[in-house]
């Protein structure tokens, strides 16, 4: 009954009014789903998430301007996992407010690193960032002890949110506001 009832809840958009009858095959849908859940937080603990920087290119001048950081997690044993398939069980299970947190650290060690071998002519990193991110009050926080950690300029730094989060969530706009006090950059996405 309890597999029949998630499934139900997550079966779209008019949760309230669908029902699901039980299957065998939803045990295994259930149990897989179970499993990713618990992979992920191990892979947090185990080092298994690394990023990937997708170039930003200035058209008019074909040079590299900044880099898009995006997450990767290296299954041992299912290798590379679809962020199609991570992100939404990290934002389901409420795991990507750490993820997040983790992203955050790497990308602008990343960056800071760029910075001092380059100096203005490294390229700025974009992170992309969640609902859940931005409603959590150590957010802004997190960001700003992270820039004087790795001594970065905020500058160098693009937060990249969805049209509506920015628009239609007060909580999230309020911390929008602040990174961009900070210096961050901000980015529709």
């Amino acid at each position: 009954a309890d597999v029949a009832m998630y499934a139900a809840k997550n079966g779209g958009q008019r949760r309230r009014t669908r029902s699901a009858g039980y299957t065998p095959t939803m045990d295994h849908a259930f149990a897989a789903q179970t499993q990713l859940e618990v992979d992920l937080r191990r892979a947090l603990d185990e080092n298994e998430l690394h990023l990937m920087y997708q170039p930003i290119v200035d058209l008019a001048t074909h040079r590299l301007v900044g880099v898009e950081a995006l997450l990767r997690w290296f299954h041992p044993e299912r290798g590379v996992v679809s962020p199609a398939t991570s992100i939404p069980t990290a934002e389901r299970t409420g795991l990507i407010v750490p993820l997040g947190a983790w992203v955050r650290r790497t990308a602008c060690a990343q960056a800071a690193e760029w910075y001092r071998r380059y100096g203005d002519a490294a390229p700025t990193v974009s992170i992309n960032v969640s609902p859940a991110q931005l409603h959590d009050d150590s957010f802004v926080p997190s960001f700003a002890a992270l820039l004087a950690e790795y001594d970065l300029p905020a500058h160098r730094l693009t937060v990249e949110v969805t049209e509506s989060m920015a628009v239609s969530e007060p909580a999230a706009h309020a911390n929008l506001v602040a990174l961009h006090r900070l210096g961050v950059r901000l980015s529709l996405d």
